[in-house]
C-alpha cells in the first residue's frame, strides 16, 4: 500500500511506499509528515515506524478482498496489467481527497493499492510528490488517479501547480490541459480545489469516482462522465 498527505500553508509532507501491514497508510503517511526528520518512508521501515506511533495493525487475512482476488487471477490469466477506471469487473482503486480550510489552508492525501496485476516491488504516483499528490496554498490542492507512470513521468501536479501560479492559468484551465493535453487517452484523472474554493475533476477514462461539498454545502458525485448518482 502507498500512501501521501501534503499540506498547503508550508508544503509539508509525509509519504509511504509498500507499506504491508498498517490499516490506514494514509495515516502513517500524516504521521511521518509530523515525524519531519524523513518525508519517506518504504516497506518494512514503514510497517516497523508504524508500530513505534501505535498505529492499528492488520494481518494479511485482513487484507484479503474475495472480489479482488478473482480480478486479479483473471488479469494474470489474461497476462494484463489493469487500471480500475476502464475494468468492468470493479473500481476499487485509488481513493484522493482535498480539502480549502476557512483559514485558506489547502491539503491533500492519497491513498492506494496500485495497479492490479503490477509487478512486484512497482511504485506509482499516489506517494509521489509533485506527481500524484500536491498541496500549495498559492495556488491548489491536487490528487491523482490513474496509470501512475504517466503522472511520475509528466509531474501531472506540478505541472497544474506551476501552469496557475507562472501562467496564471485558472484550475479548471490548467487541470484541463494536464489531463486531456498532456496525459495520454485513458490513463487517469485529478481532483483538486483552488485557494479560492474552485473545484475541479477531470478525467479522460471511461468512470472515476468522484463527489465534493462546496462551500454553501452543495453535495454532487458522480460514477460516469454524464452519470449523476446523488
Amino acid at each position: 500500500m502507498d500512501a501521501a498527505i501534503m499540506l498547503g500553508r508550508n508544503r509539508a509532507s509525509g509519504s509511504v511506499i509498500g507499506a504491508s501491514t498498517v490499516k490506514n497508510p494514509v495515516l502513517l503517511a500524516w504521521e511521518i509528515l509530523q515525524f519531519e526528520t524523513h518525508n519517506t518512508l518504504s516497506g518494512t521501515g514503514a510497517d516497523s515506524f508504524a508500530v513505534s506511533r501505535n498505529l492499528i495493525l492488520k494481518p494479511q487475512e485482513y487484507f484479503l478482498v474475495p472480489k479482488r482476488i478473482e480480478q486479479l487471477k483473471r488479469a494474470k490469466t489474461s497476462g494484463k496489467v489493469l487500471l480500475d477506471h476502464s475494468d468492468d469487473s470493479g473500481k476499487f482503486g485509488t481513493v484522493g481527497a482535498v480539502a480549502l480550510d476557512k483559514w485558506g489552508n489547502l491539503a491533500a492525501a492519497t491513498s492506494t493499492g496500485g495497479l492490479t496485476n503490477k509487478q512486484f516491488g512497482r511504485v506509482g504516483d499516489s506517494p509521489v510528490i509533485g506527481a500524484g499528490t500536491l498541496a500549495d496554498n498559492r495556488t491548489c490542492a491536487i490528487s491523482a488517479t490513474g496509470k501512475g507512470e504517466e503522472f511520475i513521468k509528466h509531474t501531472i501536479a506540478s505541472e497544474i501547480h506551476y501552469r496557475m501560479l507562472y501562467n496564471k492559468a485558472s484550475l479548471r484551465e490548467a487541470v484541463r490541459y494536464a489531463v486531456h493535453g498532456v496525459l495520454k487517452q485513458n490513463t487517469g484523472g485529478i481532483i483538486a480545489v483552488d485557494k479560492n474554493g474552485n473545484i475541479a475533476l477531470e478525467f479522460n477514462t471511461k468512470s472515476m469516482f468522484r463527489g465534493y461539498i462546496d462551500q454553501s454545502g452543495n453535495q454532487y458525485t458522480k460514477i460516469g462522465k454524464d452519470q449523476l448518482t446523488h
